[in-house]
């Protein structure tokens, strides 16, 4: 919280087995989770014999006390495609258009700067350039800083349906 601005907000990716760790980090930091995203991913995922195959993923919204969503008529449910293949590679790979669309929801201002903590292959930073913001990505793994490094070398590409 100390890095955000007071209309800032932190989206974070979960599933069913992780969301109770980030509630209790978000109590421990007395910040409360505003609501949750579920992502649909419009296939089935990897599963075992036992339980049922997840298809989507949630992104928890921990929101400061001035945060607001601009656009009000935003469902919790969102289905973005995605499969097992993973274009860099990176086993947590995002959807740069989902992600997109998160900071599009966020109601960022001109100018405003992105900050992603666990950047991996640097999906985030990818589509805050393609919306023209500034972005800061940490990450510990030296080989997703050079995979992230080469993305955003790259010249920025219109988002689809956009020219």
């Amino acid at each position: 919280r100390r890095v955000l601005k007071p209309t800032g907000a932190l989206w974070t990716f979960c599933n069913w087995r992780s969301l109770p760790v980030v509630m209790r980090a978000a109590a421990d930091a007395e910040w409360g989770i505003t609501s949750v995203l579920v992502w649909h991913k419009d296939w089935i995922g990897p599963g075992g014999t036992v339980g049922l195959r997840p298809s989507y993923e949630l992104v928890a919204l921990l929101a400061m006390p001035d945060f607001a969503i601009p656009d009000r008529g935003l469902p919790d449910l969102w289905t973005e495609p995605w499969a097992s293949f993973k274009p860099t590679g990176h086993p947590a790979e995002k959807p740069v258009p989902l992600l997109s669309r998160l900071i599009q929801a966020s109601g960022l201002g001109p100018g405003a700067l992105v900050l992603d903590p666990f950047m991996g292959s640097g999906s985030t930073l990818c589509a805050a350039k393609q919306l023209g913001y500034r972005a800061i990505g940490i990450e510990t793994e030296e080989r997703w800083c050079d995979v992230a490094a080469q993305r955003l070398a790259q010249a920025v590409l219109p988002l689809e349906g956009t020219t």
